[in-house]
């Protein structure tokens, strides 16, 4: 994962630009952690204790909604860190345009 974090997500910009970057990244990713577990039960048919406590405590409502905002919240903080750094390079490849100059307008009074 780190290799991503340093590569083409953050592009140019370095650590101080993404203070969250090393955290987020650490925020599980990818298909939830219950539907895995959910197999590994099913494929013994369910006779490993061990494995049927790991199961319920994934499948508690709350640990399920916490893991999924925190993995949605990764997915948004990476797509802004990719879209920043497209940005990014797209304005150093890009000569500058000059500013359009602005009309003026007047009010007219309803007098």
């Amino acid at each position: 994962m780190d290799v991503i974090l340093e590569g083409s997500i953050l592009g140019g910009m370095d650590g101080s630009d993404a203070p969250k970057a090393e955290w987020v990244i650490k925020l599980p990713g990818g298909p939830p952690a219950k539907e895995d577990l959910a197999c590994l039960v099913d494929a013994d048919g369910g006779r490993d204790d061990a494995e049927n406590s790991y199961y319920e405590a994934f499948a508690d409502p709350d640990f399920v909604r916490i893991e999924t905002a925190q993995r949605r919240f990764r997915g948004q903080y990476l797509r802004r860190l990719r879209r920043l750094a497209t940005r990014d390079d797209r304005a150093s490849s890009q000569p500058r345009r000059a500013a359009r100059p602005r009309l003026r307008t007047r009010r007219v009074s309803d007098a």
